[in-house]
């Protein structure tokens, strides 16, 4: 890192200031920032990126759009959702909204994370639904992105009461971060576990709260507040599965615990995917 300031000084003595090769220098230099986790100078790299960009290429160009993204992902991360908006909407200005280009689906999703952020359910899910039919159609069947929109799919739809639909993301979800060990699969089974208690299913959510438990004991200490959560659940759900084991059906399970377990869980699973890699801005 300390050999980064020489490098692009030398950069700057030799090329002009309007040199698009100084695009792509700062652009690198902000990628490289962004994995250290200094989004100040990302954001000052973008700028000095974008200054370029603005004075040499036409307002339609490609990489516009690129760099505008490239601010969105930031700004998203700082929690700076209104220039994550509109730096997502600049992005989109360039790009055909009919179109099945795999960039779009990025765009898409940074959109959908913004509003899903502010609450605003109905447009996340419109936008992670246009992500994923873009993502599918144009063969992006990368698997870190599927889970993320299968999950956050999942989630709307469980706040929205849509418990079925709810499951039914989190069931293709789960065989894809299976198949890869995705560091997410312990929070699938749980969110599907609250998702069955919620419809009154406490045998199903039982089981699948003791497979999140199980994967979880292998990637984290024991006394972490998410397996104590998990753990609670369990608890609560214990007595109901075996009240159903001996015919008696009994529905008094009280939902606010499990949804604000839900809310918790999602909230861990976002800490989580961030920690184990930088979605969005791609060197």
């Amino acid at each position: 890192m300390e050999y980064l300031p020489k490098i692009i000084s030398s950069a700057q003595q030799s090329f002009s200031g309007k040199n698009p090769i100084l695009t792509v220098v700062y652009r690198i230099y902000g990628c490289i920032y962004h994995r250290h986790n200094n989004n100040d100078l990302v954001l000052k790299y973008l700028r000095k990126c974008l200054d370029i960009q603005e004075r040499t290429l036409p307002r339609e160009h490609f990489h516009l759009s690129l760099t505008y993204s490239l601010f969105g992902s930031v700004y998203l991360e700082q929690e700076n959702y209104t220039e994550t908006y509109n730096s997502c909407q600049k992005a989109l200005e360039n790009i055909d909204s009919s179109s099945n280009n795999p960039f779009l689906a990025e765009i898409m999703e940074i959109l959908g994370e913004c509003h899903f952020k502010k609450n605003n359910y109905s447009d996340a899910m419109n936008c992670f639904k246009k992500a994923l039919d873009i993502g599918i159609k144009s063969k992006r069947n990368e698997q870190h992105f599927l889970i993320r929109i299968y999950r956050r799919l999942g989630f709307i739809c469980s706040v929205e009461e849509g418990y079925a639909n709810s499951l039914d993301y989190y069931k293709k979800a789960i065989p894809i971060a299976e198949e890869c060990n995705h560091p997410e699969l312990f929070l699938l089974y749980n969110l599907s576990g609250l998702t069955y208690a919620l419809m009154h299913d406490y045998e199903a959510a039982f089981q699948y709260l003791e497979k999140s438990l199980e994967i979880t004991y292998k990637i984290l200490l024991p006394n972490v507040p998410y397996i104590q959560m998990v753990e609670e659940h369990k608890s609560m759900l214990f007595p109901l599965v075996i009240h159903l084991r001996k015919g008696v059906v009994d529905d008094s399970v009280d939902k606010e615990p499990l949804s604000k377990g839900a809310m918790w869980s999602d909230w861990a699973s976002s800490v989580a995917v961030r920690r184990a890699s930088k979605a969005h801005i791609q060197c």
